[in-house]
């Protein structure tokens, strides 16, 4: 008997701590749909006719504007498969313990992060600086609460002189000025990028330099009750993975469209259309590989597309006068601006510059040449890309130069004797292969810009 007992027992302690196991599994298991567990959706059910406030910050573009944008699809998504419904309100000042969608300089532990939005140098001109060395001898707006950071995060610049605003309809005012004498006019001005997107986009405003240090954060806070807490941790985090992107693309598209003032007619026409690129194939920015266009400029194009909403068809060129020529016939829509020539005989747009506008100059590396500047090259013969905004710069700077139609022709020809002008991050893409026996001597900027330039409608 006793041995019965000694083996019964221990058994019965397996199953209790199977069973407990199989029960702790079944509650906690995850539905695939709404990532709940039953516990959770238990505490839904038993509160299901509570009302929960929500204080929502608006007008904020592409998230909150005149209540439509990627937060209120979360909340109407939340609504519609959890059950639990929302009562917006308007944000209150210095609320505590609260559900909110808001704004913050740093989130909270208790803080789901939506977005971080970053401030800009932003202005009427159509220029891009790439430090803040770059920016001087300048009058720049911005709002009295944002001085202090402002000076921090640019404190590279020099001869720059704020002028501060308490609201920011005044500065906009003060951006529009031409007058150069008025003393109300200013430069530039500093402002959160996407708050101010409709402005930007209204006043058509260029972003001149983006701050990225000095941000600021759109978070969901959460409130007291736990359960609802985790309830909407787990959600959202479905949500950001399966919508967050589409949701974003959409919302940025419709805010370009309302703010420029384009009726849903010409949408429409935009969207339906498919728009062609015509290219050089060269690395980084153009690389055709089994057919497919890969490189820098396929990430940017890529991206454009899914935020427009647009199909985007490629053609390869084999070299930049064919290209100029097929875009002045209007058979592309749009091209990668590396080219010398920007004579156009249709109308025709930039946009601001894309990429760094930096050469190098190589060598083999049992050439010993020193370089310090173009005009280290003056008692040389140097190759470089025919029709390229690189050979315009070198004939401008007095170089005596030999041209070639494209990398492939280039890199035949190359010797221990060649001196080189390529983009610097072209260099970088070879130099473990075809460019392995090359070194750098000298890079610099050579303010020309590499934007996109877009047939006219």
């Amino acid at each position: 008997m006793k041995n019965k007992k000694k083996f019964i027992i221990p058994l019965l302690l397996i199953i209790l701590v199977v069973v407990g196991l199989v029960v702790y599994y079944i509650l906690t298991k995850r539905d695939k749909v709404t990532t709940l567990t039953i516990m959770d959706k238990q505490w839904i059910e038993a509160n299901k006719n509570k009302l929960v406030d929500i204080e929502i910050m608006t007008d904020i573009p592409v998230f909150n504007n005149n209540g439509e944008g990627l937060f209120f699809e979360f909340l109407q998504d939340f609504e519609k498969n959890i059950g639990i419904e929302f009562n917006r309100v308007a944000i209150k000042k210095d609320s505590k313990d609260v559900y909110a969608f808001k704004m913050v300089d740093e989130m909270a532990e208790n803080d789901i992060f939506i977005y971080r939005d970053n401030y800009a140098v932003v202005s009427k001109k159509n220029v891009r600086y790439e430090t803040n060395e770059q920016i001087h001898d300048m009058v720049i707006g911005i709002l009295d609460s944002d001085l202090e950071k402002a000076q921090k995060y640019l404190k590279g610049s020099s001869n720059i002189t704020f002028k501060t605003y308490t609201d920011q309809t005044s500065m906009y005012d003060a951006l529009e000025v031409e007058d150069a004498d008025n003393i109300n006019k200013i430069d530039a001005i500093v402002v959160l990028k996407n708050y101010s997107l409709n402005n930007i986009i209204k006043n058509k405003l260029y972003i001149n330099y983006n701050i990225s240090d000095f941000t600021k954060d759109y978070v969901l806070t959460l409130g007291k009750t736990d359960k609802l807490n985790s309830i909407i941790k787990k959600y959202y985090q479905k949500w950001q993975k399966e919508k967050y992107d589409k949701s974003f693309n959409q919302n940025l598209a419709n805010t370009y469209f309302l703010a420029s003032g384009i009726a849903e007619r010409e949408r429409v026409d935009f969207v339906s259309k498919r728009y062609s690129y015509g290219f050089v194939d060269e690395a980084p920015y153009n690389l055709l590989v089994d057919e497919k266009l890969n490189g820098y400029n396929a990430l940017i194009l890529s991206s454009f597309s899914k935020v427009a909403g647009i199909e985007i068809t490629f053609e390869k060129f084999d070299n930049r006068e064919a290209l100029l020529n097929k875009f002045n016939a209007e058979k592309i829509d749009f091209f990668f601006n590396d080219l010398s020539n920007n004579t156009y005989s249709i109308d025709a747009y930039n946009t601001i510059s894309s990429y760094n506008e930096r050469v190098a100059y190589i060598s083999s590396i049992n050439k010993n040449i020193i370089v310090k500047s173009v005009h280290s090259l003056l008692p040389y013969e140097v190759k470089t890309i025919k029709g390229s905004k690189i050979s315009a710069y070198l004939t401008e700077n007095n170089i005596k130069i030999k041209v070639y139609n494209n990398l492939d022709d280039l890199f035949e020809s190359l010797n221990e004797d060649s001196i080189v002008a390529l983009n610097k991050e072209t260099y970088d893409y070879y130099v473990h292969t075809r460019l392995n026996k090359y070194k750098i001597d000298c890079t610099e900027y050579i303010n020309k810009d590499y934007d996109f330039v877009i047939k006219g409608t």
